[in-house]
């Protein structure tokens, strides 16, 4: 089991802002502020919306929170199975990605096409001493180009926190049977999911328990926490037009609560599997292991749903005021 108080974890996020994925930078932020992690690097790839939108919404959510020290770099534009395979989610996230929350004053990425590149040279074992941690809530794309590139750094990673899959209720939420991240590059899924890297997957098995409603981003709105705040209206706005739902469900800000605590989640160790083509590309499987002495991927199957959502209103409590 990794000690979770050894010095202060390098975190290296890989993102495609994406309303979800940006009220994840928000939270990450505050756990900066709080000297809990330090945020070495974000990378983005394409996703919610093209990749070179997703990098400008990276750039300006950062300087919007007050970080205008972690470097961006733009990395993947297209699956690993090719352009094909993505999915159209404006209609969740707005032809910005933002809801019509994004604005263009900000500062411009540090790289192009270099994701994967820095991914590497940031893991490498001389680079610190630090524990050095990846978050990764969009398609794997990036992720998997590293490790194609060079695995080396896998021993590196002490913690992997993935958002994606499901495995049982509700189903996927781009196909009946598969999540958004898996299926837009289920190649890069099933890659970084057998690579030997100690991931802890968090589905939208428990995701989809934890739900924000209008009053908490009311809420938020009263304390200044203003860009959190129309992050969550347009995200309940979607939800409800989409899916009959009021209120929204947190995904990304759930990867970034176990992040900061993970017994806000109840796991088990199991063998994992994406399916890579077919009518069913993107399914992930699972199954008990067949060697207890063996490191597998741990699975989130359970959630303090109340413990959760407040600890994600917490953090964005002081985001961006």
């Amino acid at each position: 089991m990794n000690d979770y108080n050894l010095g202060v974890p390098r975190l290296l996020m890989d993102c495609d802002p994406g309303i979800d994925d940006a009220i994840a930078l928000l939270m990450i932020g505050e756990l900066r502020r709080r000297d809990s992690i330090r945020l070495d690097i974000v990378t983005t790839v394409g996703g919610n919306v093209p990749v070179d939108q997703t990098t400008r919404n990276a750039c300006f959510v950062l300087d919007r929170d007050g970080d205008d020290q972690t470097p961006v770099f733009a990395g993947a534009g297209q699956s690993l199975g090719g352009p094909g395979e993505h999915v159209d989610a404006t209609r969740f996230h707005g032809p910005d990605g933002l809801g019509s929350c994004y604005e263009p004053d900000h500062r411009p990425p540090k790289g192009i096409g270099e994701a994967s590149e820095e991914i590497r040279r940031r893991l490498q074992p001389e680079v610190g001493s630090e524990p050095c941690w990846i978050l990764a809530t969009g398609p794997l794309t990036n992720l998997a180009m590293a490790l194609r590139e060079d695995s080396k750094f896998v021993p590196t990673a002490e913690r992997v926190i993935v958002l994606g899959g499901a495995l049982g209720q509700p189903g996927g939420n781009v196909r009946p049977w598969a999540e958004y991240n898996f299926y837009c590059d289920s190649i890069a899924a099933a890659e970084v999911l057998t690579s030997g890297l100690p991931i802890e997957l968090v589905p939208l098995d428990v995701t989809t328990r934890v739900i924000i409603e209008e009053q908490d981003a009311e809420e938020l709105k009263d304390e200044g926490a203003t860009l959190a705040s129309r992050l969550l209206k347009a995200s309940i706005s979607s939800h409800r037009l989409a899916l009959g739902l009021d209120g929204c469900y947190m995904h990304d800000a759930l990867a970034v609560a176990v992040l900061a605590d993970p017994t806000i989640v109840r796991t088990r160790p199991l063998m994992l599997s994406v399916a890579t083509n077919g009518n069913h590309r993107g399914h992930l499987a699972a199954c008990e292991p067949t060697n207890q002495h063996a490191d597998f991927p741990t699975v989130a199957f359970d959630v303090d749903a109340a413990r959760a959502k407040r600890a994600i209103l917490d953090m964005l409590s002081s985001s961006d005021t």
